[in-house]
């Protein structure tokens, strides 16, 4: 039988009352008080989500930007310090391997994020079509990451973060302090609502959530309310919607792609697209 990993709040969903289950090796909250309150919560309110299951790599290089440009369909050479973008790896033969988000954190470092169910095979595919001078750094094991999603995010995260949330506009980024710990906070999220999402310490993570349950309106989200939020959205899913057997046009997301430049997988994305 699998032995499933805790995130660094397992203890905290237990304490609240959560139901767990399974999912991409972890052992993950589905839901508090229920999946619909919480998915209308989030519309009205503001809610937490334990995000500390997906996985963060550092990528470091002068040719860092070059790089990361050929193995992710978005533009990524052209993303200024402080911006993030949404796109996607693919094989050889245009099939998904993930979906991830890249930020710039400055002229030759990158912070890459994906799914919890691909870290080794993205890890491992990423360094291996890196070249000479680009390094890569799984800081997954020690970053925890906590999602501040609804109306009312703006007050919470405005709360605990060093600096003003409030300046970042949509797919932006900052390097700052939350509670205290050195963290970057983007405006971004998975919901549809106004978000943040908030890249801690994994040491520290367990403190900044009980901080953000004292607040007034905030209250815990589990994956159900994640899935019905997204899916309310038209957000695709990694693995359900998406996956290293199907392309982009199957996959419905041809947007995803920058035709201005090369990239793996990028002769059948162009023939698709005619």
């Amino acid at each position: 039988m699998e032995q499933l990993k805790l995130t660094p709040l397992s203890a905290h969903h237990t304490e609240a009352g959560a139901k767990m289950t399974p999912f991409a090796g972890w052992s993950m909250p589905v839901q508090y008080e229920g999946i619909l309150a919480e998915h209308d919560h989030t519309r009205r309110a503001v809610s937490i989500f334990d995000t500390c299951h997906m996985g963060e790599f550092i990528v470091r290089g002068a040719n860092a930007a070059g790089d990361l440009d050929r193995l992710v369909t978005a533009d990524i050479a052209s993303l200024a310090v402080g911006t993030c973008r949404y796109g996607l790896m693919l094989n050889e033969r245009a099939g998904i391997l993930d979906d991830t988000i890249v930020y710039r954190m400055d002229e030759t470092e990158f912070f890459v994020v994906v799914n919890a169910g691909t870290i080794d095979a993205d890890r491992q595919w990423m360094q291996a079509h890196l070249l000479p001078g680009v390094t890569l750094e799984d800081v997954s094991a020690t970053t925890g990451k906590i999602d501040v999603q609804g109306p009312m995010a703006l007050a919470a995260a405005r709360a605990i973060c060093g600096d003003d949330p409030g300046t970042l506009k949509y797919f932006r980024c900052m390097r700052t302090t939350v509670g205290g710990a050195r963290a970057i906070v983007s405006r971004t999220g998975y919901t549809g609502e106004l978000g943040f999402e908030l890249y801690i310490p994994a040491d520290k993570i367990a403190e900044i959530w009980r901080t953000l349950m004292g607040l007034d309106g905030v209250k815990p989200a589990g994956l159900g309310a994640r899935d019905t939020l997204r899916l309310e959205m038209g957000y695709s899913l990694y693995g359900q919607d998406m996956d290293a057997s199907r392309t982009t046009a199957e996959a419905n997301l041809m947007w995803a792609g920058s035709m201005e430049k090369d990239f793996m997988g990028r002769e059948l994305f162009a023939r698709e697209m005619q």
